[in-house]
């Protein structure tokens, strides 16, 4: 493979008599063609997903293809009207030469300079980064790979997710008479998850960036780490915190025994603060590509205690990994669980019950 420029394929063309096909045309005696990009993000369940959305990728998107040796990191921007990827720069697209057979790969969204092997990125998951969808896009990222030849030069590539989503949508439920409770607002925080770390667009994988330890082992605090993630709940997003974190394993072996929930609830005119550890017999791991999604309804039980019920438990992939089968205990520390055996493609439901914040 060489490289190509707009400006020989269009010398080739005008040294074509009689050609009719632009994609096909020779340079120097080599047979070279031009290489069309379609995209998909990879599902199970063969629906066309795309990002934090869920919709289509939405006009302009840009990503970052590298084909074979010397092409690399080339920029092709998603055309909603054809539906079509197409070079940001016309003179710098992707062509084949000769015969051989060449390994494809590309990442969302779009970093660095056409030329040039992207570099590893930071990535780095805190409160800013989490706040808003259109924030959370630019560290939900994507990979797929593939090949190219002349007799396939039309490539569809089936991007796949590379972090692990998190949803935990907050439900008003009832009083200890039955009657509706009304919730107003949540202000809600997350800790124990290790929220630094790296994604190499060459290859599709993250890393944690570990957490400093002193001689005897013991975590070294870090002022510049935050340790937790916020979000302000109410109407306007459905009281629903959507977070997008790197894959990692919850071994409980931090200060929260797994991971943190924290809730302060607004319930009518009363104000109420909650905390639900989920340990690693519940949560014992963010896979690559999964959404863990749950529903954390608010019952008052009697006069002055409003409980969560941690249920409407769904792990599903965002494309096809193999996660294994989870086996959950009860027990987790801090909470009182009931847990149900199940594959991570179909868990049922785990009920847990909060404990209040002295």
């Amino acid at each position: 493979m060489k490289k190509n420029y707009y400006v020989g394929a269009t010398l080739a063309l005008l040294l074509l008599a009689g050609c009719n096909d632009d994609t096909d045309v020779k340079f120097a005696n080599d047979s070279g063609v031009k290489v069309t990009f379609s995209a998909v993000i990879n599902d199970p369940n063969a629906n066309n997903l795309s990002r934090v959305t869920g919709v289509a990728f939405e006009d302009g998107d840009s990503l970052g293809i590298t084909c074979g040796p010397t092409q690399v990191n080339i920029k092709y921007r998603y055309n909603a009207a054809d539906q079509s990827f197409t070079a940001a720069n016309a003179y710098n697209e992707v062509w084949l030469m000769g015969n051989d057979e060449y390994a494809v790969s590309a990442y969302y969204p779009y970093k660095g300079d056409e030329d040039v092997a992207p570099m590893v990125q930071t990535v780095v998951t805190t409160s800013e980064f989490q706040r808003t969808a259109e924030a959370r896009e630019g560290i939900d990222y994507l990979y797929a790979s593939g090949t190219a030849n002349r007799w396939n030069p039309n490539v569809q590539l089936a991007f796949r997710h590379v972090m692990s989503r998190l949803v935990l949508k907050f439900k008003p439920g009832k009083d200890y008479q039955g009657n509706p409770i009304t919730l107003s607002d949540v202000d809600f925080y997350i800790c124990g998850l290790n929220l630094y770390g790296t994604f190499n667009p060459n290859t599709g994988e993250t890393a944690l960036t570990p957490l400093s330890v002193d001689e005897s082992g013991a975590v070294i605090e870090d002022p510049s780490r935050e340790n937790s993630v916020s979000q302000q709940l109410d109407e306007t997003n459905d009281f629903t915190f959507t977070g997008i974190f790197l894959p990692q394993t919850v071994d409980g072996s931090n200060e929260f025994g797994g991971v943190l929930l924290e809730a302060a609830m607004r319930t009518g005119d009363s104000r109420s603060f909650y905390s639900v550890t989920l340990g690693p017999d519940v949560l014992p791991e963010l896979l690559a590509g999964y959404s863990y999604e749950y529903e954390l309804t608010a019952n008052a039980y009697n006069d002055n205690e409003i409980r969560l019920d941690l249920s409407g438990v769904q792990i599903n992939p965002w494309n096809s990994v193999d996660g294994g089968t989870f086996e959950p205990t009860p027990g987790v520390a801090g909470t009182n669980a009931d847990a149900t055996s199940s594959t991570w493609g179909d868990m049922e439901q785990v009920d847990v019950e909060a404990t209040p914040v002295e």
